[in-house]
């Protein structure tokens, strides 16, 4: 099966915490022509803003020190200033969340679906179109 390459010059910043979160979503998106850089926490994740151009966000919500929330909030949503990449937020649990995540104008899913539902969602987000997906996040 040939894995459609929608994501060639795109980098995506990959935060989580948990390593084997990163490596999984990492693979998908590289496997789809992405370039991805990875962060442990939000604050890494701002560090790596201020020197690297990135199209695309997919973050945890639960992290040590700056969680996905206080990246999204360090970004300015839910208002972000032109040029802020896009945030893909997930969750183990994202009914915990929602309601934090709507205060700030941001999807959230659940982290179970990374393997299959990852690619189509951030090629939503930046409006990219996915074969035999819709284009709407």
């Amino acid at each position: 099966m040939d894995i459609p390459q929608i994501f060639r010059g795109v980098t995506v910043l990959v935060v989580d915490d948990h390593r084997t979160t990163r490596y999984v979503a990492g693979l998908v998106l590289e496997k789809h022509g992405a370039t991805v850089l990875e962060a442990e926490d939000g604050s890494v994740a701002l560090q790596l803003l201020a020197v690297h151009r990135i199209d695309a966000i997919v973050s945890d919500v639960q992290m040590p020190k700056l969680d996905g929330f206080g990246l999204l909030r360090a970004l300015g949503y839910p208002s972000p200033k032109a040029g802020t990449p896009p945030v893909h937020l997930h969750s183990s649990v994202p009914g915990d969340f929602q309601a934090d995540a709507d205060s700030l104008s941001v999807p959230l899913h659940s982290k179970g679906n990374l393997l299959t539902g990852l690619a189509p969602q951030v090629a939503a987000l930046i409006g990219i179109p996915y074969p035999g997906f819709p284009s709407a996040p």
